[in-house]
């Protein structure tokens, strides 16, 4: 309950969002298993502190999930299902976490173009005049474990000087994450470990005059095209990015400029990428661009998608320099 004090286990807050707010600076938030939706049981008061959030156990999911309504079996129909939806833009996704994919992302529903099509097929969706219809991918209504997205949510959102971010052992989906400095003062930094981010609204993670370290995460699933890891100058702050044993793949899409990245630097920023797995990209899996540096020990990039001849290559430097140890491409 909200109500509790948030002190011990037994007399734990209900919700993400009272944690953060009640959790002073420099404090921890520990999260239990649980699916949490961003938009009433989160919230972005990240902001205003230093604070670390950790998963204390598997299935510890904060989402973009947005519920309008009851499901109510649609007229004329067998399998298919629908509740309203209105307000907020269209569901930009519906997944289900009752069928997990191998690296633990919930199952993605596909969109249809008709009620007729979804009745026709499990695990589909439809939306047309404010209503949402889906048959699942199980018999019957949809349960708990089908959720559907509005995208807007970020997890850690930062725009200030000599703040510290960290982050274990959190999966989100939906969601991004955006860490920026206000000034050339800089000093602000955000560690994640052990997380995965499917499905991302935007970056999934943008680090704008800012460092980022990234241990052991996941980050897949972009299908509106854009780089899953970025780094930018600001306040003429360069970024720096270490990631370490990370797996980043299935990003962008393919129309348009397909010059969408696994993992970029821009402008002098430094990276070391020690290890890792990227791929399926629709551009270059890895990109540093306007005079980078970085150093890649046992890194692996491979498989982009891109058709286009100028952006489709394992590795892309762009007047920037680079030291490779025992890297692979295809």
């Amino acid at each position: 309950s909200d109500a509790a004090d948030g002190l011990t286990y037994a007399t734990r807050w209900l919700t993400i969002g009272k944690a953060y707010a009640s959790t002073p600076a420099n404090g921890r938030v520990l999260v239990y298993a649980g699916k949490y939706a961003w938009f009433t049981e989160v919230g972005s008061n990240w902001v205003s502190k230093n604070l670390s959030m950790i998963g204390m156990e598997a299935g510890v999911y904060i989402d973009g999930y947005f519920s309008q309504g009851a499901w109510s079996l649609s007229s004329g129909k067998t399998f298919t299902y629908q509740t309203a939806w209105s307000g907020i833009g269209n569901p930009s996704y519906v997944v289900d976490y009752g069928t997990l994919l191998s690296d633990g992302a919930p199952t993605s529903y596909i969109l249809k173009t008709s009620v007729d099509e979804v009745e026709a097929q499990a695990g589909t969706y439809y939306y047309a005049s404010n209503v949402l219809y889906v048959r699942p991918l199980a018999a019957g209504s949809p349960s708990s474990n089908v959720r559907q997205f509005y995208l807007g949510g970020k997890l850690v959102s930062i725009a200030a000087d000599n703040r510290k971010a960290y982050v274990e052992n959190i999966t989100t989906c939906g969601l991004s994450n955006l860490i920026n400095n206000a000034s050339a003062t800089g000093g602000t930094a955000a560690y994640f470990k052990d997380c995965k981010i499917f499905y991302p609204n935007a970056q999934a993670f943008n680090f704008n005059g800012t460092d980022g370290i990234l241990q052991d995460c996941a980050v897949a699933y972009d299908a509106n095209g854009r780089d899953l890891i970025g780094g930018f100058v600001s306040n003429t702050v360069v970024c720096k990015i270490i990631e370490i044993d990370c797996t980043v793949h299935d990003i962008g899409i393919a129309t348009g400029s397909q010059a969408w990245n696994c993992t970029t630097n821009h402008n002098a920023g430094k990276n070391i990428i020690i290890n890792g797995n990227y791929y399926n990209s629709y551009g270059h899996p890895i990109g540093f661009i306007n005079e980078g540096e970085a150093w890649m020990m046992g890194t692996y990039a491979h498989n982009s998608l891109s058709t286009d001849a100028n952006n489709n290559a394992n590795y892309q430097l762009d007047l920037s320099l680079c030291y490779m140890d025992c890297c692979q491409g295809d």
